[in-house]
């Protein structure tokens, strides 16, 4: 998969349509059917990938309204909206991960040609119960407001080299 800088570039990766972008220093590569996850975030000053993925060459799979997150290829980086663990929100309930991680993005043609990765979704709610144990806008065009909360989620890959730091605050 490669992309010039600024422009949106297109490619393919197990049968799935991909869509890239670059800038000066980072590329990032989204299956917009995939519910627009992020299947790779890499450096281009150190080359290092910031997305995790499973071993393997078949890694990527699709998924349907109330499959469990555990099934889908927890890959990359997954919206989470309308929430993060499954719940019931005035007498619906809601899976795990929300309803947007499986579901199909279609991108914004013009703001595509513009080298901008823009979607409008159109979400379908999950008739089959939940099984299961940065989005930086979403809107509903319906009559009612329901609480709700978005997440963006990553899956990085971590090794023995790997170090973390947690602020003193949050140390326990």
């Amino acid at each position: 998969m490669a992309a010039e800088q600024g422009l949106v570039a297109t490619s393919s990766s197990q049968g799935f349509t991909t869509k890239g972008l670059r800038g000066r220093t980072a590329q990032l590569w989204m299956v917009p059917e995939l519910g627009g996850r992020v299947v790779s975030l890499r450096s281009l000053r150190t080359g290092r990938e910031w997305c995790w993925r499973r071993p393997g060459p078949h890694w990527l799979w699709a998924n349907d309204a109330g499959d469990d997150f555990g099934s889908s290829p927890q890959a990359g980086i997954d919206e989470c909206v309308p929430t993060v663990a499954a719940c019931q929100v005035r007498g619906r309930r809601l899976p795990d991960h929300g309803e947007v991680w499986y579901q199909d993005w279609r991108l914004d043609p013009a703001a595509e040609a513009a080298g901008v990765l823009r979607a409008e979704l159109n979400l379908t709610v999950s008739t089959r119960p939940a099984t299961s144990s940065s989005t930086t806008a979403c809107a509903t065009p319906g009559t009612s407001r329901s609480p709700g909360c978005g997440a963006c989620i990553p899956c990085w890959p971590w090794s023995p080299a790997t170090g973390s730091t947690c602020p003193r605050k949050f140390a326990a």
